[in-house]
């Protein structure tokens, strides 16, 4: 009995100091936390474009926005992105290319979606030197919807220039269109006063390499300080660049914005030039696309339509005839084509007429 008792206590004793089983507690689920910075505070241009990419916290956030809140001394041009990294040296974009942009007073914002191990904001153009930006950015963990607002200006809305001079040619910087087409609008002002006569506006299209293709123009500009809207047609344009041309002296400035279509949305995009005498008129300098052609006054003779570039656009051309149209005197016609040429359109007709060539 004794013996029995003994091993009892003894296996009691050994039951006691084993080890207990720990259970874990339930704390709630966890997510990623929101995060706040401002990666370029009060930075100047000269500083944002030859400093960066600037990095932001990163704590698992899959949203991420960007927004310009303030800028100073005279601001032109500027471009910035949002980029991701997976091993931080290599970047690439992972938002819309954001602008500085009149029509919306300087405030405009972007934004992406994705997980990234590094995040960081780069700014591509930024000009003059001295002027200074401010740029906020905030990241959030769950997946955002639609751009809407300041993120939704951002994505359509691209600026070419603030107060630039208009006694001198711009070449704008090579921006990435938001839906991979041309289609939108070009919005144009002088201001301070009238500009120079003769300056012109051309968009030209193609990869991040070649600008050889020219969606649009080159549209003439008028002299007044009035806003000009001119339309660019929905063609395939993975990267964009605008060039303004200066027609001479001048002592104004220009505000210049590209508004893109969202998909879906398009407007005829037809531009018109007026022709009354009988020289061979390259309406097109390249290939562009022909809508109709209008006799206002008519003429006893022809009017012959051409697949020619402005180069060959001379004399009588004899070559890459399009159509050949009989005119009949003191009769209002209009042709419809609606053909693409691949070279360029030209006209020429054979007695002094007045025409309305309607192309893109």
């Amino acid at each position: 009995m004794r013996k029995t008792f003994a091993a009892a206590v003894a296996l009691l004793a050994l039951v006691a100091l084993a080890p207990r089983r720990s259970v874990a507690q339930f704390i709630g689920y966890t997510s990623a936390q929101t995060t706040v910075s401002t990666p370029v505070n009060n930075v100047s241009c000269f500083t944002a474009v030859n400093t960066g990419p600037f990095l932001v916290s990163n704590i698992g956030q899959a949203a991420h926005f960007l927004t310009l809140t303030g800028n100073a001394n005279g601001l032109q041009q500027l471009s910035y992105t949002l980029q991701g990294s997976y091993d931080g040296s290599h970047f690439f974009d992972i938002s819309d290319v954001a602008t500085y942009t009149v029509n919306s007073a300087g405030l405009t914002g972007v934004s992406a979606t994705g997980y990234y191990p590094v995040v960081a904001v780069s700014v591509g153009v930024c000009s003059p030197n001295a002027a200074t930006i401010t740029l906020q950015y905030s990241g959030i963990s769950m997946t955002p919807g639609a751009a809407q607002g300041t993120n939704q200006i951002g994505q359509l809305v691209k600026n070419i220039a603030v107060l630039a001079p208009a006694n001198t040619g711009l070449s704008s910087a090579v921006f990435r269109t938001p839906f991979g087409s041309a289609g939108g609008t070009l919005q144009f002002a002088y201001v301070g006063g009238a500009g120079p006569a003769g300056s012109t506006l051309t968009v030209s299209c193609g990869s991040n390499a070649s600008f050889v293709p020219v969606a649009a123009g080159p549209f003439t500009l008028q002299t007044p300080n009035t806003t000009q809207i001119f339309q660019i047609p929905p063609v395939s344009c993975p990267y964009f660049q605008v060039l303004y041309t200066s027609g001479g002296a001048s002592a104004v400035n220009f505000n210049l914005d590209y508004s893109f279509f969202p998909p879906g949305i398009s407007a005829p995009a037809y531009q018109f030039t007026h022709i009354t005498g009988t020289t061979a008129t390259a309406v097109k300098a390249t290939r562009g696309f022909l809508h109709n052609l209008t006799v206002n006054t008519g003429g006893a003779g022809t009017i012959s339509v051409f697949d020619l570039a402005s180069s060959s656009c001379t004399g009588t051309p004899a070559t890459n005839t399009v159509a050949v149209i009989t005119s009949v005197a003191a009769t209002l016609q209009t042709f419809g084509f609606d053909v693409n040429l691949l070279n360029g359109i030209c006209v020429k007709a054979s007695v002094a007429m007045d025409l309305t060539v309607s192309w893109q």
